[in-house]
């Protein structure tokens, strides 16, 4: 397939994978679930499962074949604009012109199907998370790599192998991408895909819309609710958008961080590269006056940070480990925007039936491992600076409402999880643990910055005496 053809399946087939993804979720009444929340019946369904795992991989396939265009570098198109400038005959300057088009794949659609349903990009994020923070283990050991889960892990190796390998009989996709050199050039065309100064910048939308383009997101926003009906549907479509926007920010920002901790120096590089050009992006501008939909810089750099603080505690600590901290909050807040809150992540949320067994291991199985050493020292070590540099970080909703400490109770107690995973004797090494600390530290200021605006507040005792409970902890914990 050619990659203008890859990018007119990709919709589609996103699509079709959110509508697995929604199916079996049970309805709710009076209620409804987070935007990221998805069923398991595509875990415990056998031919369920099978379409899954296919889809998945035919979205990768197509991912892998649009960044292979050789029409993307800049030199090549370059000189193919220059060239059909020069042309004199009008009719044949056209066509080259069109040619050129069909040549060069757009992700514009698949960017509005990401925008009108939160499960794409969730589900998308997941894909991306698997490819790149795989690493090749012995055809022995029945070990998965650190980051990865047991479904994820099937799902990716499982898959078929290109038939466009160079002088290779290989059957498995883990058989195709067994050499570093191999796993790195994937890599780097992924990297190639997400990052914001490149031309796809997949997960990242454009500002400014036509008038046609907002109907086609609000039509295709119509057709997805009628997919599921777990949306709420008091929220507009601006209001998804908007939501949608920044967890788009986040996800790219979050997976250039975990590639600055890749083993391969040449993927570390140019992650470390894209991130950096990032973060410098609004550097002496006013927030207020750049094209950006939030009116923060921090917003505008790095989306949903408390989502993006969540998810990536969650892959320092581990799947399991996370769920644990997750249940044991859930029994302090009551309201829906709170629970929400606890289960804001970049990646989808499972919705089981904790009474039934088969539903609990579906669930492990979903469970990531923690990451390495060194993702997990550039992680902690990103957190901390979002800390650090964000003073409303922890301000998610109205101070006067009692359960507004939700954010930073999550984020307080999963960075502890962190720091007394990492703690461990001979758990892991110097960088990791010099990282936590950091970011304990950094967690003391910012909770005790947020206790003292709360103490001008009445009516939220219960509030206050959760922040101090986990800053009591977590001065402790700094000061060991």
């Amino acid at each position: 397939s050619s990659p203008s053809a890859c990018s007119d399946l990709l919709p589609g087939l996103l699509t079709f994978l959110a509508c697995l993804l929604l199916e079996g979720l049970p309805q709710k009444e009076g209620s409804f679930y987070s935007d990221n929340c998805v069923g398991i019946s595509h875990i415990l369904d056998a031919s369920r499962k099978m379409r899954f795992d296919q889809t998945c991989h035919l979205i990768l396939r197509c991912l892998e074949y649009i960044s292979c265009n050789p029409l993307e570098k800049a030199a090549i198109r370059r000189a193919a604009d220059s060239s059909s400038s020069n042309v004199s005959d009008a009719s044949s300057n056209n066509m080259n012109e069109t040619s050129a088009e069909s040549a060069v794949p757009s992700l514009k659609e698949t960017k509005r199907a990401i925008l009108s349903n939160p499960v794409v990009g969730a589900a998308l994020f997941e894909i991306f998370s698997d490819v790149l923070l795989y690493t090749p283990v012995s055809a022995a050991s029945s070990l998965i790599p650190y980051g990865m889960s047991t479904s994820g892990y099937q799902r990716l190796i499982n898959g078929a192998a290109s038939g466009k390998m160079v002088g290779g009989n290989s059957k498995y996709w883990k058989e195709e991408f067994a050499s570093r050199a191999r796993l790195r050039e994937l890599k780097l065309k992924m990297l190639e895909l997400i990052a914001p100064c490149r031309r796809f910048a997949l997960f990242l939308f454009d500002d400014e819309k036509s008038s046609d383009d907002a109907s086609k997101v609000a039509t295709s926003e119509k057709v997805e609710n009628e997919c599921s009906s777990q949306y709420n549907p008091t929220d507009n479509g601006a209001l998804l958008s908007s939501k949608e926007r920044a967890m788009g920010i986040s996800r790219t920002v979050a997976l250039m961080v975990l590639l600055t901790g890749d083993s391969d120096p040449d993927v570390k590089s140019k992650a470390e590269s894209y991130l950096r050009a990032h973060m410098d992006s609004y550097r002496g501008k006013d927030a207020e006056k750049s094209e950006v939909d939030e009116s923060s810089l921090h917003d505008a750099l790095l989306g949903n940070s408390a989502a993006m603080a969540q998810s990536l505690l969650t892959l320092v600590i581990g799947g399991v480990a996370s769920i644990s901290v997750t249940n044991r909050l859930m029994s302090q807040y009551k309201l829906e925007r709170s629970v929400d809150t606890l289960k804001l992540g970049l990646s989808v949320s499972y919705h089981v039936d904790n009474t039934m067994e088969t539903h609990q291991k579906a669930l492990l199985s979903c469970c990531r491992k923690k990451v390495d050493e060194f993702t997990s020292a550039k992680a902690l070590k990103f957190v901390a600076k979002m800390l650090e540099e964000n003073p409303k970080l922890f301000h998610l909703c109205d101070l006067q409402i009692d359960e507004s400490d939700v954010a930073a109770v999550s984020i307080g107690s999963l960075t502890l999880s962190a720091f007394g995973d990492l703690r461990q004797p001979g758990s892991s090494g110097s960088a990791a643990v010099e990282s936590v600390a950091s970011l304990l530290n950094a967690l003391c200021l910012r909770l005790t910055m947020f206790y003292d605006a709360r103490m001008k507040q009445s009516g939220v005792e219960t509030s206050r005496a959760r922040i101090r409970q986990i800053l009591a902890k977590s001065m402790v914990q700094a000061s060991a």
